[in-house]
């Protein structure tokens, strides 16, 4: 119980920390002027990372407050879905592009994935024991 929620919150931290840092970057051996900025240079905040920063946040608060909360455990798979539809659509927008996934996509992809597999294999063990008795 205490490495599952050690997990959760380890995962709401990279979610949280991986929407902070930068998305994207250019890619190596590549000198291109920008006369435009795109969204992602500078924070995973400009662009789907406001939102997942705080549903992490509300998440976390939730973990200290009601940790075996039936509540707090789907808000935390649905936030860690959110995460990883987040950095797949942004992986997707990168193909073939002049640009390069960046640290905090890869935090964000690491976070949103522990956080469904923590919370949710806990989600399915308790609906199991519910189901037996």
């Amino acid at each position: 119980m205490r490495r599952q929620r050690a997990a959760s919150l380890v995962s709401v931290g990279l979610l949280g920390l991986g929407t902070w840092l930068p998305w994207l970057r250019l890619r190596p051996g590549r000198e291109v002027f920008l006369p435009v900025y795109v969204p992602g240079l500078g924070s995973g905040l400009e662009y789907f990372g406001f939102p997942l920063l705080v549903w992490s946040v509300l998440v976390g608060v939730g973990l200290f407050a009601r940790p075996d909360s039936q509540f707090t455990t789907t808000a935390a798979v649905i936030t860690g879905c959110a995460g990883s539809l987040a950095v797949a659509v942004e992986f997707s927008s990168l193909l073939g592009s002049q640009y390069a996934p960046a640290a905090g996509l890869y935090l964000t992809a690491l976070g949103s994935t522990l956080l469904v597999v923590s919370r949710g294999c806990r989600a399915l063990v308790t609906s199991d024991e519910r189901k037996t008795q």
